[in-house]
Parts: structure tokens; sequence; C-alpha cells
């Protein structure tokens, strides 16, 4: 019975999402997602898995969408990131990685963070932050 109501609770709470975004919002959240899937493909290619990237596009307000920033592309700092992690020579990244990430999340938060836990790479993006593919590897360099 309960997990009825949570999940009665959810499936209401993303219709709700759903249908509360503008058809802009709901064709950019399309094409970011073409773009990222590019991405996705590259980065599985590399690592020899099939991890799955998310963009939780509950966390963006519908001012995140009117910006100069591109979603898809800070999110893609950290697939990009590592997809050439996995091609460095000796291996051992590629290994953790494969071993160690079931799946990878983006979201906009108000600061920049990044969180391995489960299987899943969380990263947070900050609109306007730089170095980000210095910050992606130094974290997953210390916490794979």
């Amino acid at each position: 019975m309960i997990r009825q109501s949570c999940l009665a609770f959810f499936l209401l709470g993303f219709a709700v999402f759903a249908s509360a975004q503008t058809l802009k919002q709901q064709q950019s959240q399309r094409v970011q997602e073409g773009y990222l899937a590019e991405e996705v493909t590259d980065f599985n290619e590399a690592c020899g898995t099939e991890i799955p990237v998310d963009i939780n596009w509950s966390s963006f307000k519908p001012a995140d969408y009117d910006t100069d920033y591109s979603i898809y592309g800070y999110c893609s700092v950290s697939i990009e990131t590592l997809a050439s992690m996995c091609r460095e020579e000796d291996g051992l990244a590629k290994k953790a990685i494969a071993s160690q990430i079931k799946r990878v999340v983006c979201h906009l938060g108000s600061a920049r963070a990044a969180k391995l836990a489960n299987g899943v790479f969380d990263y947070t993006m900050q609109f306007g932050s730089s170095n980000d593919a210095d910050f992606v590897r130094e974290f997953l360099g210390e916490n794979l």
C-alpha cells in the first residue's frame, strides 16, 4: 500500500512537472538531449560501457532556458572528461570507471559539485563556472 502511494505520488509529481513546462522548454530539452546523445555514444565507446547519462531537468528553473549558457555543454564536460580518462594508455581509469560508475546524472545548482555514491556519478553544473574538466578529473581521480 505504501509502495503504491509512493509510486502514485511520484507519477503525479512528474505529470505536474511535465505539464508545467512550456513548449519552448520542451523543445529545448529535446535539442539538448539530442546533442548529449552524441557525447554519450562517444563516452561509452571509449570506456567500453553502456552507462546511461541523464539531465535532471527538475533542477532547472524556467529562466535557465533563456540564458546564453548551453545546458548540454556544461553537462557534456563530465562525459568528455570520463571518455578522456578511458583513453589513457595505462587503462586504470577505464577499469575504475567501468566497475564503479553505473549512471551519470547532471544537475544545475548554485555551486559546482560532484558526488559518487552507489554507482551514480552526480555532477552539479554551475553556469559561468570555469575549468570544469579539471574539476571533474580531480574529483574522479580522488574518488574512483
